[in-house]
């Protein structure tokens, strides 16, 4: 089992940290425009910063309908 720190120092590790939603949603957006893909900007709960990446299966379908 993995201990809190450890969970906490690998959801950050090798992401860039904004310091906005919308500077993460610009970067997103400009992400998807590129490859194609699905990605989206999210805050961090870990950091208090913001990330981009692919969103859940559940916020995906959230969105679709």
């Amino acid at each position: 089992m993995a201990s809190k720190r450890n969970v906490r120092r690998k959801s950050c590790k090798g992401k860039v940290r904004y310091g906005s939603a919308s500077e993460a949603n610009a970067a997103a957006y400009s992400r998807r425009i590129k490859t194609s893909e699905w990605i989206i900007g999210y805050g961090c709960k870990f950091c208090g910063g913001f990330h981009i990446g692919h969103p859940p299966a559940n916020v995906r379908q959230a969105i679709r309908a």
